[in-house]
């Protein structure tokens, strides 16, 4: 009986013990080496470190399980540096951040003062991991042969097994709302140290901070809202509608446009028609592997929805259309590609639970929407990756505070850009009255995230070096409508993205080694032609090969000098074509053709089987390959 009764006292004493050690654990903050996967880039941002944030799950059980909140502080390297540190706030309903520290380190435009960037729980680094491996499986299912309605049967499945999932490993998924993320961000503004904070949001970011300001009362010298997603406002349901609204606006500045209605004539009746034949044949992608990428019609509006976001491809979305509707395949090909990873890394079940949880309370509001988006736009509907599962959800509860918005008197800065796809300006004005002292400015024709362009990035910056006055607004008059640069003439050859795409990345050895070859072997047949020239060896053959070498080399020079400008100018024509004067060198092909058919016909006629010969001939007509291949050759039209 003794016995148990001390088993059961040292019982007690551990539990006690080990609540006392979990609750003052609660809010510590841990420094640690860098735990990124490549962490070689610190060689050159030094100023960059690490740590973890010990938070509970549940805040109304801090007694409970605690879980760790990874973040990174990028240390300002101004010589004489603010006091008060920038907190981000990553958009998208799940998205990691830490993963970009290097690239954000670089490019984020506010370097006078340190700026914190984190991964919210149950994502990233930050722990627990959610079901990270519903975008791998969501992209899989969306690149094959399968109908819409089988598309979103699948993903309803496996949103719950994610779900399911979760309560296995008695992880409390009501605890990962954007409440709750927000929770965390107060927290760890609390421990790090500094007296005040810049708060800094785009996108679903914004909602994060308005959980913040309604959480803490501590000192924020400023907030930053860039395309907002305001608490209290119904945006759940309305995305096919959002982005037809700003598709539409493109082609509404296309045929108001003289060249670019030539051009395009009748641009958005034919795109209608197209998506219309994705119903019954979805477009076939040769995607890298060797594999078949079916595209359709939603998800071709899903894509294009993506590349709207960016207010500089505007001009080249006509382009991408014509293509389409002439069925070149090879741009839309290397787009999705391109969006492979970022489709994967963006999906989660911190994503579904941020969706669902969030806008639970909407409910009823979003399901109307979207009914009256089929109605209005049945043909631009898109995938909505949540939409299905949330609109017939019985497994969350509904939080009635994010029903409520967020008043507060803070400075701040809210900018919309007109043709936002996502959240378009309605919401802003929403969010407006909720903000006391705001200075809002509205950017005409940009997508989502108005401050990346430069005048929004110069106003932004202005703001936060002094959030009590209103920033100098002179770059937004000069923009005045902000007219669409549409992209009418240049040089078609859409092969030019595949071949640029094989050198930058390495992944094209036959490519490479042939241009290798190539290059090595005219510049060789180059200089033994000036030395022949020199000693006065004379050869029936040979200035045809040391001009033809000379003419490849000036080709390949040009190819490359053209590539670069285009990118420079234009990056995102390079998976077109080139810029227009680019056309020019291409009619030295026909030159180097009948050259190489010259130096072939005098090999066999002069009996010229030399080593050196046979290798020049070779490079000719690897060179021809080349060509044939990647379809290098003038538009005669």
């Amino acid at each position: 009986m003794n016995s148990l009764l001390r088993s059961i006292g040292v019982i007690i004493f551990m539990l006690i013990n080990w609540h006392t050690l979990n609750a003052q654990s609660i809010g510590e903050i841990q420094m640690t080496d860098c735990f990124l996967e490549d962490c070689s880039f610190l060689e050159d941002f030094p100023n960059i470190e690490f740590g973890y944030l010990t938070v509970p799950e549940n805040y109304d059980k801090p007694d409970g399980k605690l879980i760790r909140i990874a973040f990174a502080k990028i240390k300002s390297q101004d010589s004489d540096p603010e006091p008060d540190a920038v907190l981000y706030f990553q958009g998208g309903w799940g998205s990691p951040t830490l993963f970009g520290t290097r690239g954000f380190a670089s490019t984020f435009p506010i370097k006078d003062r340190d700026v914190i960037i984190f991964d919210y729980r149950g994502i990233g680094y930050s722990e627990p991991n959610m079901c990270e491996w519903i975008g791998g499986e969501f992209y899989n299912d969306a690149v094959d042969n399968l109908s819409y309605e089988e598309l979103l049967l699948k993903q309803n499945e496996r949103l719950n097994k994610c779900l399911d999932s979760l309560e296995i490993r008695q992880i409390d998924f009501h605890q990962y709302g954007t409440n709750n993320k927000s929770r965390d961000a107060v927290l760890l503004t609390q421990n790090l140290g500094y007296e005040s904070y810049n708060l800094f949001g785009i996108s679903y970011g914004t909602r994060g901070i308005q959980d913040f300001l309604r959480l803490t009362d501590m000192n924020i010298r400023s907030v930053v809202l860039d395309s907002n997603c305001p608490i209290g406002y119904p945006m759940i349901g309305r995305m096919t509608t959002d982005y037809a609204n700003s598709l539409n606006n493109i082609f509404t500045e296309c045929s108001n446009d003289p060249d670019c209605n030539e051009k395009y004539p009748d641009l958005k009746q034919r795109f209608l028609q197209i998506l219309l034949e994705l119903d019954d044949n979805p477009l076939q992608l040769d995607i890298q592997g060797g594999e078949t990428a079916y595209i359709n019609k939603e998800e071709l509006n899903a894509v294009l929805h993506q590349l709207l976001y960016n207010s500089y491809i505007y001009g080249n979305i006509p382009l991408l259309l014509e293509s389409l509707i002439n069925r070149d395949l090879q741009p839309i090909t290397q787009i999705v590609q391109n969006m492979e990873s970022r489709l994967k890394g963006n999906s989660s079940g911190l994503g579904l639970i941020n969706y669902v949880y969030d806008w639970k309370v909407f409910q009823p509001e979003a399901r109307d929407q979207y009914n009256e988006s089929l109605v209005d736009f049945k043909d631009y509907e898109l995938i909505d990756i949540y939409l299905g599962y949330f609109l017939d959800d019985t497994r969350f509860e509904v939080d009635s505070m994010n029903a409520i918005p967020v008043k507060s008197d803070v400075p701040a800065l809210i900018l919309a850009g007109t043709y936002d796809p996502i959240t378009p300006p309605s919401f802003s004005q929403f969010l407006r009255p909720n903000f006391k002292n705001h200075y809002y400015f509205e950017f005409p024709k940009v997508g989502h995230g108005a401050v990346f362009p430069p005048c929004g990035e110069e106003i932004m910056l202005q703001f936060i070096d002094d959030p009590l006055s209103k920033p100098d607004q002179s770059c937004l008059t000069d923009l005045g409508e902000n007219t669409i640069d549409f992209r009418t003439d240049y040089y078609r050859n859409s092969k030019l993205s595949t071949l640029s795409s094989g050198l930058r990345n390495g992944n094209n050895l036959t490519l490479i080694i042939g241009l290798a070859f190539i290059i090595v072997i005219s510049l060789m047949n180059i200089i033994k032609g000036i030395i022949r020239q020199f000693s006065r060896i004379k050869s029936q053959s040979k200035p045809v090969h040391s001009v033809n070498s000379f003419l490849i080399l000036l080709f390949i020079g040009g190819l490359i000098y053209f590539i670069f400008s285009t990118i420079s100018e234009d990056y995102i024509l390079l998976l077109f074509g080139l810029i227009s004067s680019a056309n020019y060198i291409f009619f030295l092909i026909p030159i180097i053709i009948l050259l190489t058919l010259i130096a072939v016909f005098n090999t066999f006629k002069l009996k010229s089987y030399k080593i050196w010969n046979i290798l020049v001939i070779l490079s000719f007509i690897d060179f021809i390959a080349i060509s044939i291949t990647y379809h290098l050759y003038p538009n005669l039209m």
